[in-house]
């Protein structure tokens, strides 16, 4: 933003070249100008320092000059408030140039200085004014709908400003269920079917014919459903996922390899063999305890060697021997 339309760098900047001109005049109580002389002006310093002023006191009203000068510097260049000198090549800058006032020829007087920080300080005043009047309109509090300031407006005040922006989006979507009986739709969904470019629940006002009517139905159509989700969903995502938990993310990433093996693949394999199991094996060997079950998994049975298996059996065995490496 250019510094010139900014209304509180104006002030701010005003208030240096204010700061300035107090300390000029500081350090002219501590000088006498020499333009009453009769002789020498121009040549002579325009001020000199007055007798018995000690050189701390001097130097500590110098600094401040200095000090505020540097402050002030911009002020010139933003008001185009420069002195022309006839012996000078260039307009000079009366702030810069305050100390040449001591100089023997100076380029300034005493006077020059404080005229040219007075014609600053008001050019700087009517900049502020223009700038102040140029700025865009802002929208106050005052000036929301009490539907969404009157959800907000608690939450808004202590700090919750995400939780702010929920509140009134969500009061917004159950006015418009309220209003159109659609309580049990989906958010998004119902300004969709609110707003809807054709046959819409809530139209705007004139022929819908006319051309502007039209565009501002079919830009509702878009904008409203777009701000729900833009805004209410958004806030409401960050707020959900701010409030789960701690650890509660890891939990549900970390179940699904152990507990879903668990609760869907056991009792999907066990069907799927008791299924595919030869009736005569089931009836000639009955159920398989969990003894004989371990003991032909390590290959041994009552300490004799097995009977070689069946090539069922040794396709019942390797299933088994998968299932229970992906149970643990």
């Amino acid at each position: 933003m250019d510094a010139s339309r900014n209304p509180e760098y104006l002030r701010k900047t005003a208030e240096a070249v204010a700061e300035f001109k107090e300390a000029f005049k500081a350090f002219m109580e501590l000088h006498t100008e020499t333009k009453d002389a009769g002789f020498g002006r121009g040549l002579l310093p325009a001020a000199v320092a007055r007798e018995g002023v000690s050189l701390e006191e001097m130097q500590t009203v110098t600094d401040r000059v200095a000090r505020a000068a540097g402050r002030a510097s911009a002020a010139p260049g933003l008001t185009r408030m420069y002195i022309g000198i006839a012996s000078f090549p260039e307009p000079l800058d009366p702030i810069t140039a305050w100390k040449t006032v001591i100089t023997p020829k100076p380029l300034l007087e005493p006077c020059d200085v404080l005229d040219a920080a007075e014609q600053i300080l008001g050019r700087l005043e009517a900049m502020t004014d223009k700038a102040e009047a140029e700025l865009p309109p802002t929208t106050g509090v005052e000036a929301m709908h009490p539907t969404i300031w009157g959800a907000a407006r608690k939450l808004w005040v202590d700090g919750h400003f995400r939780l702010a922006v929920q509140s009134a989006a969500e009061s917004l979507t159950s006015q418009l269920k309220t209003r159109t009986g659609l309580a049990n739709m989906d958010a998004t969904n119902i300004y969709e079917k609110v707003f809807a470019s054709k046959n819409p629940m809530l139209a705007w006002p004139g022929d819908p014919s006319d051309r502007t009517v039209s565009s501002m139905q079919n830009g509702l159509a878009k904008y409203a459903p777009g701000v729900n989700m833009t805004v209410r969903n958004t806030a409401t995502h960050v707020a959900c996922r701010d409030n789960r938990p701690a650890g509660s993310g890891t939990a549900r990433r970390l179940e699904p390899p152990c507990a879903l093996d668990r609760r869907v693949r056991r009792p999907h394999l066990t069907c799927t063999q008791q299924q595919h199991r030869p009736p005569d094996l089931q009836e000639a060997r009955g159920p398989v305890t969990a003894q004989e079950r371990g003991q032909r998994l390590s290959g041994r049975s009552g300490g004799s060697s097995p009977a070689s298996p069946s090539p069922y059996a040794q396709l019942h065995e390797r299933g088994e021997l998968e299932r229970v490496s992906l149970m643990g």
